[in-house]
């Protein structure tokens, strides 16, 4: 069980093929205690912005699967977002950095369905999507629809070479406040009104790779 927070992070571009995962939430607070069995949505708002549980069993360094709406108040999307337990790059626990693949992949599986993905990475955490939004890497809704209503859903990552999937993560769609939590986050990334002009705020941009 662990005390997750997520942090404010800056819109993020990514290079290869220009496109843009945007964090635009102006921050995360503590959600509390975070475990396997549950969904914890963000607290103290009508209009969460994230939900985010602990895997049931991984061989990654891997702390916590995140469902976040991201974007500015007009546009958003939803992205799986995958936390590292030790500010390092997503990799197999028994894996060092030399051994790392310059060309990762991965797939999400859930129940008998399996979706090719995209798989980025920034910083302490990657991004998992199956879609692109216009330029921001996204969850299609047949992939939401299939996390609504699975039971278990299997992350897969071909990490270290040579080519094989090395590495996986397995989170429970039907622990406590998993369907209400995604079910949730899917009405945050429904269009929003126009906002003012001149009300919103350019943050900086980093630099990740990208890989399919």
């Amino acid at each position: 069980m662990i005390a997750f927070c997520r942090r404010f992070r800056p819109p993020i571009v990514l290079a290869p093929m220009a496109l843009v995962f945007a964090a635009s939430t102006a921050g995360w607070a503590a959600s509390g205690d975070l475990d396997s069995h549950h969904w914890a949505l963000e607290a103290g708002t009508a209009d969460p912005g994230y939900a985010a549980t602990e895997p049931v069993s991984t061989n990654l360094n891997l702390d916590a699967v995140v469902l976040g709406c991201e974007g500015d108040g007009r546009h958003r999307v939803l992205q799986l977002q995958l936390y590292t337990s030790d500010q390092r790059p997503l990799r197999p626990l028994r894996a060092d950095a030399s051994s790392l693949r310059d060309d990762p992949k991965a797939e999400v599986a859930i129940d008998d369905q399996v979706f090719p993905v995209t798989l980025a990475f920034a910083d302490n955490y990657a991004v998992v999507a199956d879609a692109e939004d216009g330029a921001v890497l996204s969850l299609s809704n047949r992939l939401l629809s299939a996390m609504q209503r699975g039971g278990t859903m299997t992350l897969r990552f071909d990490l270290v070479a040579p080519a094989s999937f090395d590495a996986e993560a397995v989170v429970d769609l039907r622990s406590t406040g998993a369907q209400e939590a995604i079910g949730a986050l899917r009405r945050c990334s429904e269009a929003r009104p126009r906002p003012e002009v001149g009300a919103g705020v350019v943050s900086p941009t980093v630099t990740p790779s990208v890989t399919h």
